[in-house]
């Protein structure tokens, strides 16, 4: 058949080019369409993780430049303790609503190999991300003084747990954007 009985088949939008206003769009039964709201907010918690890792690696940089420093009681250590914090709360959240998303998303006939690397690499990313927040609180917390080869750690664990997130964030958004995975589409004739 066409892609408007393809699309009408698959509970989505059809929308012919060929129409003159809104009558070519055409929205099938709601109860189809109809996503649990956790389905709709992972995709916006899971940019609180992404910002704060962004953020506590852009202050490590700074403050390494400015030879600032890290640990102890320092206004950085202080900022990326608090920083750290809600990391942990956000990185939490984002990964147990994006698994109840799969779950839902699975359900809906979504192939399980489609989700597998972003799945894979979110729930690395939340361990990392966690563990990370975690040795950060306690960093400033123990007054832990940090020079030398620990700010190169601390620089290296940041650049790679930017890449993780950056990863993550591409295999996620394919979802969304190459599959419509947990979306209303739009099927073109």
């Amino acid at each position: 058949g066409d892609a408007r009985s393809a699309a009408r088949g698959a509970g989505i939008f059809a929308f012919s080019p060929h129409s003159s206003g809104m009558e070519g769009l055409q929205q099938f039964p709601r109860e189809r369409a109809a996503m649990p709201g956790f389905v709709t907010i992972h995709p916006m918690l899971v940019h609180f993780p992404i910002v704060l890792i962004m953020l506590i690696a852009g202050l490590d940089v700074f403050a390494t430049l400015r030879r600032w420093p890290l640990g102890a009681r320092s206004v950085i250590a202080a900022l990326v303790a608090g920083l750290g914090a809600v990391l942990m709360i956000s990185v939490t959240l984002a990964a147990s609503l994006g698994h109840a998303a799969a779950e839902f998303a699975m359900a809906r006939g979504v192939a399980p190999g489609l989700l597998i690397p972003h799945l894979t690499l979110g729930s690395i990313a939340t361990l990392m991300l966690f563990g990370w927040a975690l040795v950060r609180v306690w960093i400033w917390w123990r007054k832990t003084e940090i020079g030398g080869g620990r700010r190169a750690l601390i620089l290296v664990a940041d650049a790679a747990l930017v890449a993780l997130v950056i990863a993550t964030a591409f295999y996620g958004g394919q979802l969304v954007y190459d599959h419509g995975v947990n979306v209303a589409a739009l099927a073109l004739r």
